[in-house]
């Protein structure tokens, strides 16, 4: 299964910087990220289609694994495995999105395709004033420019510029008239 999680300036989260993006964007949330819940099978398709779960190879029962990118990071994943709380499923603040397996694991596939890929600071900036041309992929992310990226590849938020979405805009339009 596949979740939208949106991100308050709380806890982990809690810092000026998170609380002045959540305001100057309009909204209560400062950050945004996939999370995914596989069960044993599914997860055993994953990691025969993408590279890095090899320390879980003898993993037993489901797995949340959450897939981001935090400001001045590089795209990355964490399996979220309950130590701590950044480490822990989200408790609200989530959005299913149902799609076919197959199409989760082409999501997925392209996803970890993005592994490593530079935090886009001035998109991030900027996105509020969207300068940047509408793509289906960039060199570099912001959180939600990453998810909405995705999204449109599941045929989601078509009408919407990736590159002009903050947290609060994209829960917006998940919010509004989105097809789960």
């Amino acid at each position: 299964m596949l979740y939208a999680s949106f991100v308050r300036p709380e806890g982990v989260f809690d810092s000026w910087f998170n609380r002045l993006a959540a305001r100057a964007t309009g909204g209560p949330f400062c950050h945004s990220e996939f999370v995914f819940r596989w069960d044993e099978e599914q997860f055993k398709e994953i990691r025969n289609k993408v590279a890095g779960f090899a320390k879980y190879k003898h993993h037993k029962g489901p797995i949340d694994v959450a897939l981001y990118v935090i400001w001045g990071d590089t795209v990355k994943y964490r399996v979220l495995n309950g130590h701590g709380e950044f480490f822990s499923v989200p408790e609200k603040d989530m959005i299913r999105v149902s799609v076919p397996w197959e199409t989760e694991m082409n999501t997925v596939c392209w996803l970890w395709n993005q592994l490593g890929s530079p935090y886009d600071k001035t998109g991030a900036l900027l996105s509020v004033v969207p300068l940047r041309a509408p793509s289906a992929a960039y060199d570099k992310y912001f959180c939600s420019q990453l998810m909405a990226c995705a999204l449109q590849r599941l045929g989601k938020i078509k009408q919407y510029n990736p590159g002009a979405l903050t947290p609060n805009a994209l829960h917006r339009a998940m919010s509004s008239g989105f097809e789960s």
